[in-house]
C-alpha cells in the first residue's frame, strides 16, 4: 500500500528572525561617502581659513 503525499508544511518556527540588517556592501558605501563628504568639507573650510 502507498503512502499518501504529504501535505506541505508550514514555516519553520525554529529557523530564526529573518535579515532586518541592510547588506554591507550598502555600509560600506554609505562610509565612504560620509567620510568623503567630511574629509571635503575639512579641505574646503581649510582653504577659506588660508583666505581669511
Amino acid at each position: 500500500m502507498s503512502r499518501p503525499p504529504q501535505a506541505p508544511r508550514p514555516h519553520d518556527p525554529h529557523a530564526g528572525p529573518q535579515r532586518t540588517t541592510p547588506p554591507r556592501g550598502t555600509l560600506m558605501v554609505i562610509a565612504v561617502l560620509v567620510l568623503s563628504i567630511s574629509t571635503l568639507w575639512l579641505l574646503v573650510l581649510g582653504i577659506f581659513q588660508g583666505r581669511a
